[in-house]
């Protein structure tokens, strides 16, 4: 005879707990009287519980078949996910749809499902990196009324050898009746544009020239086509006033468009993989990479220095089969490496496929 508060095995798993029914006790007081034996709910030995009076007039007792006495108990179980580390290398680019190596398609080896979140755990980018390059390296000279478009060769200058650049470009440009010099102060960083031979007026047209940059109703700078913040001068024309020296108002500024990269990563052209915003009308990326490292050839960066994580919410990612990697400036203009290629380093948090979301402990 079984006694009230005994625990009976009825099968693999399955037990009955035996309540008299002329029991005062409730179902809550019953079990805290007489506690089941189970470790945790999540644990495989945990034992499926069937709650019984003595006789079946009771009017709580469970209104069932009794067919869930066979059938094996379920947990729920929680998807177990899996690392995967993908170097993302700009020479395994389909080189005759992508000749430049700063953006390009890249594919998977096999296709990742439900992607959870990407991290960028290493990687390099070459540093020199041209800060004068089309289409921003003309500008206007205005000599007496004749108007002039001076061009200097794309290139990676500092200032002396751009100080250079400038007066030989408008000293050899067709037509030109003074001769000039360039200098940039060794303690202001000021750009002076001197007239060393003839009487000619002259002006730079930042303003009102055929190369002008772009700015909004701010006055704030949305597009640079000019070299003219590189060389210290705004939105503004500027004239020697008689003196034969032009100096610009504003330190120069040459490596205010390299000295960062922006990495913007595509997943199979539908679903941008961006962590930054930026404001109003700026696309978001999912790096910025400080160049810091100028005297080097190659900018390496980890995730002791830099880690940024995208987080697929509130859904993951069902499949990614390639990766559109682009690298541009703060105006979204593509970035030359001439040709130098770069690797990134991503870690990809996937959740499993365990196929039914269950575990069955018996």
């Amino acid at each position: 005879m079984v006694k009230a508060g005994c625990v009976v095995k009825i099968a693999v798993g399955v037990h009955v707990l035996i309540r008299p029914n002329k029991s005062k006790l409730g179902w809550a007081e019953f079990c805290a009287t007489y506690p089941i034996p189970t470790c945790s709910p999540k644990c495989p030995c945990w034992p499926k519980f069937i709650f019984f009076s003595s006789t079946r007039k009771e009017k709580d007792f469970p209104k069932v078949s009794g067919q869930e006495v066979l059938i094996p108990h379920q947990m729920f179980r929680e998807p177990r996910e899996r690392k995967i580390l993908v170097e993302v290398n700009s020479r395994d680019r389909n080189t005759r749809a992508y000749p430049y190596p700063q953006q390009f398609r890249w594919r998977f080896q096999r296709p990742l499902k439900d992607v959870k979140s990407v991290t960028i755990c290493g990687g390099n980018i070459p540093t020199r990196i041209y800060n004068v390059n089309v289409p921003w390296n003309q500008f206007t000279l205005l000599e007496g009324s004749t108007r002039f478009t001076i061009t200097l060769n794309p290139g990676r200058y500092t200032l002396s050898s751009l100080a250079i650049e400038i007066g030989s470009r408008i000293n050899a440009t067709s037509g030109i009746a003074n001769q000039y010099s360039c200098l940039f102060s060794p303690t202001s960083d000021q750009m002076t544009l001197t007239r060393d031979v003839g009487t000619a007026s002259f002006s730079l047209l930042f303003a009102t020239g055929d190369y002008t940059d772009t700015y909004d109703s701010n006055n704030t700078l949305v597009m640079i086509n000019t070299p003219a913040k590189l060389m210290g001068f705004g939105r503004a024309d500027y004239s020697d006033g008689g003196t034969g020296k032009i100096t610009s108002p504003f330190a120069a500024e040459l490596d205010f468009l390299v000295n960062r990269v922006y990495l913007y990563i595509n997943a199979d052209n539908n679903q941008d993989i961006n962590t930054i915003e930026r404001s109003v009308g700026r696309d978001a990326p999912f790096a910025i990479v400080y160049m810091n490292q100028n005297n080097q050839a190659y900018k390496f960066f980890d995730t002791t220095t830099y880690e940024p994580v995208y987080i697929s919410a509130p859904a993951p990612v069902s499949r990614m089969t390639t990766l559109n990697v682009e690298l541009r400036d703060e105006f979204n203009r593509l970035i030359d490496l001439n040709g130098r290629d770069f690797t990134v380093l991503l870690e990809f948090v996937c959740q499993e496929e365990i196929g039914a979301n269950f575990d069955t402990p018996f």
